[in-house]
């Protein structure tokens, strides 16, 4: 991210972290038993590596947490991408019945980074828990 960051500044370019938490995921573990979970989140790194671009960076953060750096990337582009996950992820609840398994994301979009990356982690976290205390299953955006 500070590599990133560096780059933006320099070439005055756009970029945004998105904020992926998976709702109700512990059902599955719960309902399926920890190796379907496990399955289920190879499935969904899957689905979030062929719903971005080449240039962007996903990661796992840990437990049901994933990340995706954008770099260079229009606010209206990473929302579709933060749709296209959305709906992929809920045809692949479909496999898991009785699952309420879903997505909420934070998106912190700067046309002009922060020099902190922690500064731009605590945004994009923010907005996935506001995203959460909406009903879940929605992309909040945090621009600045």
């Amino acid at each position: 991210l500070r590599v990133e960051i560096a780059r933006s500044q320099r070439n005055g370019h756009s970029l945004c972290v998105a904020y992926i938490d998976l709702d109700d995921f512990k059902r599955i573990n719960d309902l399926f038993g920890h190796a379907s979970g496990d399955d289920a989140l190879a499935r969904i790194a899957a689905i979030v590596r062929e719903s971005i671009r080449a240039t962007d960076v996903p990661a796992r953060l840990g437990g049901d947490e994933l990340a995706v750096l954008f770099w260079d990337a229009e606010l209206d582009q990473v929302e579709e991408v933060a749709q296209r996950i959305q709906r992929s992820v809920a045809h692949l609840a479909a496999s898991y019945p009785e699952s309420t398994l879903g997505v909420s994301a934070g998106i912190a979009f700067f046309k002009t980074p922060p020099e902190d990356p922690e500064e731009i982690i605590r945004c994009a976290d923010s907005a996935m828990y506001r995203a959460k205390a909406a009903g879940k299953g929605q992309a909040v955006v945090s621009s600045l």
